[in-house]
């Protein structure tokens, strides 16, 4: 017998059959953009008040918190959320990672961001960079060094690694799970992704009880 083969509608992709008959003929991207357009809400912009909103909704947050450790987060959905969050917030409005959070430096963020000061590596060394009790290498001030008025960053082509990284939305939250509520406490956008998210995987939240 020969196998069924189908492709979504909307973009052409080869999907199974359990997409061609209940998610109407759509792969799992088209299908959601479709039936669950964006929509995730901005909940709290004000970084100073997102530990206190945290610490009271923390029975909510270790249902999720184990809901992500399931493994049955669809990263899918949730990739979604993120990208939507992202659009919607400014980091210059903010700028709170940058005042509170001292930065890892490795050996090439240190020598690409001399070399764009003009400054002998050594002499950047001494005057920006330290070890901390765990004998890790990071920046010496906070806030940043870098961070500026108007809450731009005066290295941003070559900022470090880490910096780029962060909020490390784009990781694997299921086992960065500690990294990921304890950024949402300081980051807005990490916050309103937790918020959202809740939401959109209420359902499976409490199956998972």
């Amino acid at each position: 017998m020969k196998k069924e083969r189908f492709t979504c509608k909307k973009c052409g992709k080869t999907i199974g059959g359990h997409n061609q008959y209940l998610h109407d003929g759509m792969c799992d991207e088209c299908f959601f953009d479709t039936y669950f357009p964006e929509d995730a809400q901005i909940y709290e912009k004000d970084a100073g008040k997102l530990l206190h909103i945290c610490r009271k909704s923390e029975k909510k947050n270790m249902r999720f918190k184990n809901f992500l450790k399931s493994g049955d987060l669809d990263q899918k959905r949730f990739d979604i959320i993120v990208k939507e969050i992202t659009e919607k917030i400014d980091c210059t409005a903010c700028g709170n990672c940058c005042k509170i959070l001292k930065t890892g430096v490795s050996t090439d963020d240190i020598n690409r961001i001399a070399k764009h000061l003009h400054m002998p590596v050594d002499d950047f060394i001494k005057k920006y960079v330290t070890k901390n009790s765990e004998d890790l290498v990071e920046f010496k001030h906070v806030p940043c060094s870098f961070l500026q008025e108007d809450n731009t960053c005066q290295i941003y082509e070559v900022r470090p690694q880490e910096c780029r990284d962060y909020p490390y939305l784009d990781k694997d939250v299921t086992t960065r799970c500690i990294q990921f509520f304890g950024n949402a406490e300081i980051c807005p956008i990490v916050f309103n992704v937790l918020e959202n998210a809740k939401k959109e995987f209420l359902e499976d939240i409490y199956v998972n009880l």
